[in-house]
């Protein structure tokens, strides 16, 4: 098996891509109670997807065609309106293993014109695309070069933008700039940098200064911290006010309305800063309910190291002045022996775990990785008279095994009815070992990941000397400028510790965007390739051990794998559960090409896609165990203000009898029952010699019998669905 799942995910975002376009081509029936949106005509029903054939055939149909054999041929009807013009057609032909979506229709006053295409093949991606755009008035000048490339010898990226923009809000900022990097390595993390702004509507005389330094390793964490800051009057609700209920004489008849329990009397009341920072005392009660660490019994050690608080007059910004609080206060708070509780409470964040589900290993593993971390961070901002300048610096070490820890205990905080549930004790182990492989190749390397970043933003006032009041400006202008690199040392070093591991290593990828301002609006290009026998199975160009941990996640979901071993039969070795099933067919479809071309034009838009599979029988097989049902052929065309899709279901009912076809989740009362002998008729083919020549694949040479459009989704987002549960 060649390819991975994240190939048919690919072939996933496609088919969602039909979707979308089938869903708004037209509305379902009112009698199926979808909601007519009177504006356009269309309807909002989640069902649309469904009936139009883009999903499974999992809601009623409006005929069932029943043959000898217990086969059957399901048709949804979509009235999308005689005055539409959309057209959509699409077709799925399981002996060719092909699948071919076309759509068009006219766009009006979109502003907009371009084209893209997208080719993917089992060890290659390319993707190109071009726009313009009609005047836009904000614009007033702009040029963006994106450009990034991966080979085996170097990877980097780089980027710059230089633009200047008019709107109303343009001046609120005059000005702001940043500047920073962000360093990783195999086991550290760093960075610093800085920002800085000022506001035009200028802020309080008075100095405030906000500072956090945080330093701590082996279950002992120290803040040190100074705040001097305003504070004014809250408002809020009081908690404990409530409204009087009404006397209800004993012998009248109850109202229901009416309520024994009080309810709040929402009075708004002003809370001021005094009642929480008013004495030192105060203040150390405060900050203690700040730092204490939710969800645990432990609580912070606070000492207060110096303090004021006073009253004073400030200017409100409008020309007058107002009352305020200056608050400087300056504290150490101390943690210890808060590890365990900090992973108990990770885990009972999870509403759908408990800490009882959870081995003590793996907790303990985790409490012992995090206590080798050691954490250094810095942050200071520093505010007056309208200007603010912000510095920090953080750098964490000997965090590798808490990436590690991670997966396991990851993988034992899936509940029982996901799939990932069932994932063997080996393969997770598996995982665990190849994860510190990775890590091993990086110190071996000694590889380093440097993102360097830099921004400004001016902002300039309107000029008010126009000769007219035509020629006056419309808004303020704003200049942005900004830089971001990313660059690598050892690289090639780091993929030769990789390879002699056996571990997969980035593909060749380059990418190449362009936009600029032209003729009052903007123009753009894209270039993208990647190819490459790990395309699929790759590590991440960023090498970090916390995204190398990412990397690993998706590892263990099986969206890698190895020529010789299907990886879900490892994955959920002994599980017989629709979920694993479902993935374990998966595992076992190959890939072999997709396509999309669109374009936006001056009269309209059109999109064409296609798929191809060598084992679409894969995916059939894993719709069936998770929808019950074996759809083997689709087609779907547009006539007469009807889009009409027929799913080929085989097995649709064992006995052949109406009764039976009427117990059927897809058939209810108003769905039009053919029995065997009650029909003659014939229903339209894909055209497999255009979807051959879109796809460029062999034509009259059949593959292993192949997939439809819903099959293919429905597979797909059962896939991501249990990527996303299983990474949460």
């Amino acid at each position: 098996m060649r390819k991975t799942v994240t190939a048919s995910l690919l072939v996933a975002a496609v088919l969602f891509f039909m979707a979308m376009a089938v869903s708004s081509a037209g509305a379902q029936s009112p009698a199926a109670g979808g909601e007519v949106n009177e504006s356009n005509g269309f309807e909002e029903d989640e069902a649309i997807g469904a009936q139009a054939g883009t999903a499974a055939p999992d809601t009623a149909a409006d005929a069932v065609y029943v043959k000898e054999d217990g086969d059957a041929v399901l048709v949804y009807e979509l009235d999308v309106g005689e005055e539409t013009e959309t057209s959509v057609s699409y077709g799925a032909d399981t002996e060719m293993g092909l699948v071919h979506f076309l759509a068009d229709g006219v766009a009006e006053d979109m502003g907009l014109t371009g084209d893209f295409s997208f080719v993917a093949e089992p060890t290659e991606w390319v993707a190109d695309g071009s726009f313009e755009t009609d005047e836009i008035e904000s614009v007033e000048d702009l040029i963006l070069e994106i450009s990034g490339m991966t080979d085996r010898t170097e990877s980097g990226l780089d980027a710059e933008l230089n633009s200047a923009f008019s709107s109303e809000a343009a001046g609120a900022v005059p000005s702001a700039s940043t500047k920073g990097e962000l360093v990783t390595g195999s086991d550290r993390v760093f960075s610093s940098g800085g920002a800085s702004y000022t506001t035009a509507f200028g802020g309080s005389p008075e100095r405030e200064v906000l500072r956090f330094d945080l330093t701590g390793t082996d279950d002992e964490y120290t803040v040190e911290a100074r705040e001097r800051r305003l504070l004014e009057e809250t408002r809020g609700f009081e908690e404990d006010a409530v409204a009087d209920v009404p006397d209800v004489p004993d012998d009248s008849v109850p109202d229901e309305n009416l309520s024994d329990t009080p309810e709040p009397a929402n009075e708004l009341t002003s809370i001021h800063p005094a009642e929480d920072w008013g004495t030192r005392d105060r203040a150390v009660e405060t900050l203690s309910d700040r730092y204490d660490i939710d969800g645990t019994t432990r609580t912070a050690d606070v000492t207060v190291e110096s303090y004021s608080f006073e009253n004073v007059t400030v200017d409100d910004g409008f020309g007058g002045t107002e009352n305020a609080s200056l608050l400087d206060v300056e504290y150490a708070v101390e943690y210890a022996d808060v590890t365990e509780d900090i992973v108990e409470g990770f885990v009972e964040a999870d509403p759908d775990v408990s800490v009882e589900d959870v081995s003590e290993d793996a907790l303990d593993e985790m409490a012992h990785a995090l206590r080798d971390v050691e954490i250094d961070a810095d942050y200071a901002s520093v505010s007056e008279d309208g200007e603010t300048e912000i510095n920090w610096s953080v750098e964490v070490k000997d965090y590798s095994q808490v990436t590690l820890a991670n997966v396991h205990l990851s993988s034992e905080m899936t509940p029982d009815d996901q799939p990932g549930a069932e994932m063997s004790d080996e393969f997770v182990d598996d995982v665990i070992e190849q994860a510190e492989q990775h890590v091993e190749a990086v110190e071996a390397s000694d590889h380093v990941s440097r993102w360097e970043w830099s921004g400004s933003l001016e902002g300039e006032d309107a000029d008010g000397d126009a000769d007219t009041e035509e020629d006056a400006p419309t808004g303020n202008t704003a200049s942005v400028t900004g830089e971001l690199t990313h660059t690598t040392e050892n690289w090639e070093k780091y993929i030769e510790e990789l390879e002699d591991r056996g571990l997969p290593t980035p593909a060749d990828s380059s990418f190449e965007l362009s936009v600029s301002s032209a003729d009052g609006g903007l123009a753009g290009e894209v270039d993208w390739e990647a190819a490459g026998e790990s395309l699929y199975g790759g590590y991440p160009e960023s090498t970090t051990v916390y995204e190398t941990g990412f990397s690993f996640m998706s590892l263990y979901l099986g969206f890698q794998h190895t020529e010789t071993r299907n990886i879900y039969d490892e994955m959920f070795e002994d599980a017989d559960s629709a979920e694993a099933n479902v993935l374990r067919h998966l595992g076992e479809a190959e890939f072999r090409r997709a396509k999309i071309d669109g374009s936006v034009g001056e009269n309209g838009w059109n999109v064409e896609a296609g798929t191809a599979f060598d084992n679409g029988t894969a995916l059939v097989s894993a719709v069936e165990d998770s929808e019950g049902l074996r759809v083997t052929d689709i087609v779907g065309e547009q006539d007469d203000g009807v889009l009409t899709t027929y799913f080929e279901v085989e097995g649709f009912v064992d006995e052949t009898t109406e009764q039976a076809v009427r117990e059927s989740e897809q058939v209810d009362d108003e769905t039009t029952v053919n029995m065997p002998g009650e029909w003659n008729r014939d229903f339209p083919e894909m055209d497999t010699e255009a979807a051959s020549d879109y796809l460029e694949v062999e034509d009259g040479m059949p593959l292993l019998p192949g997939f439809g459009v819903a099959v293919a989704l429905v597979a797909m987002l059962v896939v991501a669905a249990a990527a996303v549960r299983r990474l949460g």
